[in-house]
């Protein structure tokens, strides 16, 4: 299941660009504090989280990994741990924004593994923003493949018609 703030338009959406490409640090921690009440209203309960990994290749270009900078916000509120290095890319994927939602699957197919035993835990996985779940769900199957027991996801952000989601 996915939790997230609210939909991907109007000011979130700005929020989430300007996170993402516009530099603007400093926006986590509002949205983090924004992630945290999602997370207590739904009271939703997690060994750890687990930001979604950026490939090697765009985390040197941004210089940051904004899903990690919100699961630090998160963490320090619910006291739940971030494991930022508990899930990595393994391969350099196209930007997904480019593409339509059947080639967002293929190329993130394989695209994460844990780098961690994760055996039993029930973990949360925290993004940006959710369009269509290919990210996500990729994420999810390697968390799995690591032994995790059950997966979540908390996102910033989601298209109205992503799927499978619980709705803001």
């Amino acid at each position: 299941m996915v939790y997230s703030v609210g939909f991907h338009e109007g000011l979130w959406r700005e929020a989430v660009l300007q996170l993402k490409f516009g530099n603007n640090r400093a926006l986590a921690r509002a949205m983090g504090g924004l992630l945290y009440e999602t997370w207590r209203e739904h009271g939703l309960r997690a060994d750890c989280l687990i930001p979604v990994p950026l490939s090697p290749g765009r985390a040197r270009s941004r210089g940051y990994n904004q899903a990690a900078l919100l699961a630090r916000e998160l963490a320090q509120r619910s006291g739940v741990p971030a494991l930022e290095k508990a899930l990595r890319c393994v391969r350099q994927t196209s930007e997904q924004a480019l593409l339509g939602a059947q080639e967002r699957l293929r190329n993130v197919a394989h695209a994460f593994a844990p780098a961690h035993e994760l055996e039993g835990l029930v973990v949360a996985l925290v993004d940006d923003v959710c369009t269509t779940g290919a990210t996500l769900g990729a994420c999810a199957w390697a968390v799995r493949e690591g032994g995790a027991e059950c997966t979540l996801a908390l996102t910033f952000t989601r298209a109205r018609d992503a799927y499978p989601l619980r709705r803001p």
